[in-house]
């Protein structure tokens, strides 16, 4: 069975070969190409020495017929012709074998190709010794290979068309949609929307030039969403600030308005201005937190002293019997300098005995519970651990 296969094979390669030797030429599968650039020479032959005959546009699209190397010969346009001498036809027949066509009624004009004898020629009009013809559908013009791109076979170019009818059609709609939401305010712009019709031009018309154009759109459009994500959050963290900036300001107020605030009060009114000024520092609302937290800490440093006096601590000196009359609950004093004394605090402890470290250096730590400072500059502790320093 392999070897049936192999002649067979051998077979077929040696009647290709005979073709060949006789002249018979392969069909060549001609095609439809696009131009890639603008303003590009078409020239009679296959080579930049040759007469330009025209030029061609980016996106013109060119019927291929045959190739020669880094060129590629191509249908001319509608109108355009070729030439042949009179002596060379006689009644409407090529009379000669390799007659050569030119691109014009003169012996110096390039050669277009050459025709056999006994092909038809299609007279336009004469000129002299010269009869201009159709151009046979087997010559045309040349251009660079790299100048254009595949578009499709040409027995498919009619459905091609057809498809980039439609193409338009739908990008066409896609644009007035893209228009119209861009008149928008940039937060209520349907991004994902425009994004889904430009998508199902690509997923329906793949290989048309409004694919193309849809894929440019998607990126663009795509960069515009993330731009709109970022300022939303931005305008989210900016109202964030703003409802901080009012939140102090509010708090700020009753603390110059109130005398009687705790050292937690003010920290928390300190804490939202500097979260401003650390983040925001540029902004209108950062140069005036840190104005109003220079403002705070003068604040401080004015009920620093009182705040030391309420909630709890540590506190040193020498113990001493109390003898005043402002807390009842006191059985002790701390003091503390030389020769003249100063109260630091009164103490008592239900389960602390202070005679034992009586006219002794302690250490104490225990609450503050009350702070006469209208009558006494020194406060009540309750003491909770006493150590001798």
């Amino acid at each position: 069975m392999k070897i049936i296969k192999l002649y067979y094979l051998l077979l077929l390669i040696m009647l290709l070969n005979l073709l060949c030797f006789a002249g018979f030429e392969m069909p060549f599968n001609q095609y439809y190409a696009r131009v890639k650039n603008k303003k590009i020479n078409v020239r009679a032959r296959p080579s930049t020495s040759s007469e330009i005959m025209y030029q061609l546009d980016k996106g013109e699209n060119i019927l291929v017929i045959s190739e020669s190397g880094d060129w590629i010969q191509f249908r001319p346009k509608d109108g355009f012709f070729a030439w042949i001498h009179k002596d060379m036809v006689e009644d409407g027949i090529v009379a000669k074998n390799n007659v050569n066509i030119r691109v014009g009624p003169s012996l110096s004009n390039s050669i277009l190709g050459k025709a056999k004898e006994g092909d038809p020629v299609m007279e336009v009009k004469r000129d002299g010794d010269w009869i201009q013809i159709e151009i046979p559908r087997n010559m045309g013009f040349w251009i660079a290979k790299f100048l254009i791109k595949f578009l499709c076979p040409a027995d498919s170019f009619q459905e091609y068309m057809l498809n980039e009818k439609e193409a338009k059609k739908y990008f066409k709609e896609a644009e007035q949609f893209r228009r119209l939401e861009l008149t928008k305010r940039y937060l209520d712009v349907n991004h994902d929307r425009i994004i889904q019709m430009y998508q199902e031009i690509i997923d329906k018309y793949p290989d048309t030039t409004e694919a193309l154009k849809a894929h440019e759109r998607i990126l663009d459009t795509r960069e515009k969403k993330s731009m709109t994500s970022q300022k939303k959050a931005t305008m989210s963290e900016l109202r964030r600030v703003l409802r901080l900036f009012d939140e102090a300001g509010n708090l700020r107020k009753t603390l110059m308005l109130n005398s009687d605030f705790t050292e937690e009060d003010f920290n928390n009114v300190v804490s939202k201005y500097k979260y401003i000024v650390d983040n925001y520092g540029n902004s209108k609302e950062g140069r005036k937190s840190l104005e109003h937290l220079e403002e705070l800490n003068l604040l401080k440093k004015a009920k620093q002293k009182e705040w030391q006096r309420v909630g709890g601590g540590t506190f040193e000196g020498k113990v001493k019997n109390y003898t005043g009359l402002v807390y009842p609950k006191a059985s002790h004093v701390l003091v503390t300098g030389g020769f003249k004394k100063k109260v630091v605090c009164a103490i008592y402890s239900p389960n602390v005995d202070f005679r034992a470290y009586k006219k002794k250096r302690v250490t104490i730590t225990g609450t503050i519970i009350e702070n006469r400072s209208s009558e006494v500059d020194y406060p009540l502790i309750e003491v909770e651990k006493v150590s001798l320093s």
